[in-house]
């Protein structure tokens, strides 16, 4: 089964490399595989069941560890560990963004939702678990009829990272205040969605 991790509503300036990680723009038909080949038709067909208010997502950015296809297999410590890197690339967005101004630079973090969907080669539609109180249900969608919807406040503008940050704080694991800053990103994560599902003193003392 491949793989594919994805930022579906983060539109980034440039390629971008970060130890052994990279977040690659996606553009619909045409990167990061290349237009006509078999790997871009796979991504395609997995980035298009999700959608903005004004129509298809045709640009994203994917996630990826150098050296590998941006569509191999992923196990559990990988899919961990990216997990962990998308949490760390909300926050230092969120670090780079401007309260002030035209807005052109404002960002949440829900414009960071991050996404690792398995698919076969010849997808024809959308299996997914849905979580209940006394287990699981599993759901099956067709292809025609499953769409993902952007939360308003996810925007799709471009957005900056802040680069040195997130070299800083990868460079931290291992370490003893790892634990310390990581647990705090979640809950300023959380905070900073600016959904209207989040009371706005939910995190206040």
């Amino acid at each position: 089964m491949g793989m594919l991790a994805f930022f579906p509503w983060l539109i980034l300036e440039e390629p971008m490399h970060v130890e052994r990680f990279w977040l690659t723009p996606f553009q619909r038909g045409e990167s990061p595989a290349g237009a006509g080949s078999n790997e871009q038709r796979l991504i395609d067909g997995v980035l298009a069941p999700f959608r903005f208010a004004h129509g298809p997502v045709n640009v994203a950015t994917i996630v990826h560890f150098e050296g590998r296809a941006w569509t191999a297999e992923l196990d559990e410590p990988a899919r961990s560990d990216l997990f962990v890197f998308s949490q760390l690339v909300a926050f230092c967005g969120l670090a780079a963004r401007e309260y002030c101004g035209l807005g052109f630079n404002y960002c949440n973090a829900s414009e960071f939702s991050f996404i690792i969907q398995g698919f076969s080669e010849e997808p024809s539609g959308t299996f997914f678990s849905v979580r209940r109180r006394d287990g699981f249900k599993s759901v099956r969608v067709t292809a025609d009829a499953y769409q993902v919807l952007a939360p308003p406040q996810a925007t799709g503008t471009r957005i900056r990272l802040d680069v040195a940050l997130l070299q800083a704080i990868l460079s931290s694991r291992g370490r003893p205040l790892w634990n310390r800053v990581f647990e705090a990103i979640g809950p300023f994560l959380r905070a900073n969605t600016d959904s209207s599902e989040m009371a706005l003193g939910a995190f206040e003392k």
